[in-house]
């Protein structure tokens, strides 16, 4: 409604010209256009059958992921395979880079903490890998912006804890190497 107000009164001074009308009706159509992109893309995505088996098969995984966790380290590995299988969803399904390294990184701390005897198995039960990797997934395909930041931040911080840790490592050997 303000947008037509603007115009109107824009049209009655004077400074609203046909040029700009054009290219504003051309950066709409534009903008329907990346948007309808955007939706076949995503229906491609839902129309998959892995995404179908990720979203129908999401209860069964969690219960599963679950009581793994009650065995200690061969539970946690074999979470963190069944685990990669979000990761080809994100990489091969959704083609999306940050996603990806979101997701790897979500599994990856799930892996370490539920090393870690009695409080990774509760973590595990409250707090499942595979219930953030699903959302995470979930809020790209359905352009949720809310879980795309998320995974925004989860990819940032990701990022930053693995350069940390590579310089740990990379200052750790340097001076281990000169006392050897």
């Amino acid at each position: 409604m303000s947008n037509e107000r603007r115009r109107s009164t824009n049209e009655r001074l004077g400074f609203d010209s046909d040029e700009e009308r054009k290219i504003q009706e051309d950066s709409i159509k534009k903008e329907l256009k990346r948007r309808e992109e955007a939706e076949r893309i995503s229906q491609r995505i839902r129309d998959s059958f892995s995404y179908r088996v990720l979203i129908n098969g999401a209860i069964g995984f969690d219960i599963l992921d679950a009581a793994l966790g009650f065995v200690e380290w061969i539970g946690d590995i074999v979470s963190f395979v069944l685990g990669l299988g979000y990761v080809y969803i994100s990489a091969s399904v959704v083609r999306h880079f940050r996603l990806t390294i979101a997701v790897l990184f979500v599994l990856m701390v799930d892996f370490l903490l539920g090393a870690i005897p009695f409080v990774g198995t509760v973590i595990d039960v409250v707090f499942p890998a595979s219930c953030v990797c699903r959302s995470l997934i979930q809020g790209v395909v359905e352009h949720d912006k809310k879980k795309i930041r998320l995974m925004n931040i989860i990819f940032f911080s990701g990022s930053f804890a693995v350069v940390g840790l590579a310089a740990l490592v990379y200052y750790l050997v340097g001076y281990f190497s000169d006392k050897v």
